[in-house]
């Protein structure tokens, strides 16, 4: 049997390790959770990720989201799906975070309408997700399954 992995694949990635995790879980019947941190980030001499002021924090976040969604509705089942579906609160507290960073570190108000407009996209449980014409279709085209 096949397990995919989604992986993220630009270098200005954010939040990939939130598709790679997700997907290892997606394949589990299992799950422990240990106190123990077992990896720690590491800033260079530039700074990292979550140091740098991003004004595209939320936009990263959604992709990533929308690239999980995608991933469930190729490769997992209906169960997933559904709790994918039932975490959404959660997922929106998130993006309400990250447009709130963006728009301190001076975002357009334009970015965050963009935002928004994404967000009804990717919450619509009605039809599959769409790709084509969404701030994550390039993301799609570069992601890989391994």
């Amino acid at each position: 049997n096949s397990r995919p992995v989604l992986a993220m694949n630009e270098p200005q990635d954010m939040f990939e390790d939130v598709a790679v995790n997700f997907t290892f879980i997606a394949h589990c019947e299992k799950v422990a959770v240990i106190k123990d941190a077992l990896y720690f980030y590491r800033k260079g001499v530039a700074g990292s990720n979550t140091t740098i002021k991003r004004k595209d924090r939320a936009m990263r976040h959604i992709i990533v989201f929308a690239m999980i969604r995608l991933f469930l509705e190729k490769y997992a089942t209906k169960k997933l799906l559904d709790i994918y579906f039932k975490q959404l609160g959660s997922t929106k507290l998130s993006l309400l975070f990250d447009l709130a960073v963006d728009k301190h570190n001076g975002a357009s108000f334009d970015n965050v309408k963009a935002i928004k407009k994404e967000w009804k996209v990717l919450t619509n449980k009605k039809k599959p997700l769409q790709i084509e014409g969404t701030m994550w279709e390039e993301a799609a085209s570069r992601c890989f399954l391994f």
